[in-house]
């Protein structure tokens, strides 16, 4: 028997949806149980899924061959569904409680919505909006958030996402930069990412060199700046730092102004004429290799350890 694709499946789930006129919070009745990534279903079955099969859950999202996101948090390929007929109100947060024993008390989620909405209008952030993940929940429905923990794979700590979907119990769902969906996630495992905005210009002296370097474990955290001031004419190489530590968001710009303003730090030990760097400027291909001697130098500064860099 031929494989369903992806493609497949998603096609015969937007049939579905438009033949019943299915839409974001309607009711379904799960009618049986199936298998791992039937009928091109890009999903699997969890043991815990059995115990919702014959009960009412309201749709919270459609995603494609992932299948239909459920007010019980897992998600349903169409075809083990049916609408339910009678005349269903817009769903409310008390629709969207899971039905377990351990899922939190409405007030619980209630007062985590309430937090939630307010940490947005904080930052102010929208769908599309980039945030990234400082802390993993430490357990299920933790905070009032209606969330299970295990869902959340511990490799997507310190990422930075996008924001796909906003609920008021479920949490943010994010998909990260690669277009690969997650999972929901609670706000206060989560960080907002806003560009630094400045218009002021920097004046680099002429002649000099500014060299980066990142961490390769985590580019947008920590890193070096070196900034090289080379006078011709006097024979002295004037060499200013800035280092950033593997905590701080790592910045070109602030760097370059930082290590300009880092001569002084350095003026007895570094202005003296300096043959070899001297030489390597002059050749064509010493450039890599006065960026090497740089580093070396960096590394033997006190605050290089918290840059995270090796």
């Amino acid at each position: 028997m031929e494989k369903v694709t992806n493609m497949e499946y998603i096609k015969a789930q937007e049939a579905w949806i438009k033949e019943n006129n299915i839409k974001v919070g309607d009711k379904v009745f799960i009618t049986k149980r199936t298998v791992d990534f039937k009928r091109g279903w890009d999903n699997t079955w969890e043991t815990v899924m059995c115990e919702f099969v014959g009960t009412e859950q309201s749709i919270i999202l459609f995603e494609n061959e992932r299948g239909i996101l459920l007010s019980n948090g897992f998600r349903f390929p169409f075809f083990v569904l049916e609408k339910v007929n009678n005349k269903v109100e817009s769903a409310t947060t008390s629709d969207l409680v899971r039905q377990a024993s351990d899922a939190p008390s409405f007030s619980a989620q209630s007062d985590y919505a309430a937090r939630q909405a307010k940490w947005i209008r904080k930052h102010n952030l929208k769908v599309g909006d980039e945030v990234r993940v400082c802390a993993l929940p430490t357990d299920n429905y933790v905070g009032g958030w209606n969330g299970i923990s295990a869902d959340i794979q511990e490799t997507c700590l310190f990422y930075y996402m996008r924001i796909e979907s906003i609920h008021p119990i479920f949490g943010i769902y994010l998909r990260d930069k690669k277009n690969y969906t997650l999972e929901w996630f609670p706000f206060f495992c989560l960080e907002p990412v806003k560009p630094v905005e400045s218009k002021k210009t920097i004046n680099i002296p002429e002649g000099t060199l500014i060299f980066h370097w990142r961490n390769e474990e985590n580019p947008q955290k920590g890193g070096l700046t070196a900034a090289l001031v080379v006078d011709d004419i006097a024979e002295e190489i004037i060499i200013g730092f800035a280092f950033c530590s593997k905590k701080d968001n790592f910045s070109r710009k602030i760097g370059v102004e930082v290590a300009l303003n880092d001569y002084s730090n350095y003026y007895e030990e570094t202005t003296k004429p300096n043959g070899l760097l001297l030489k390597l400027l002059k050749h064509k291909n010493g450039i890599s290799a006065v960026r090497d001697i740089i580093y070396e130098m960096a590394k033997e500064k006190p605050a290089f350890k918290a840059t995270g860099l090796k």
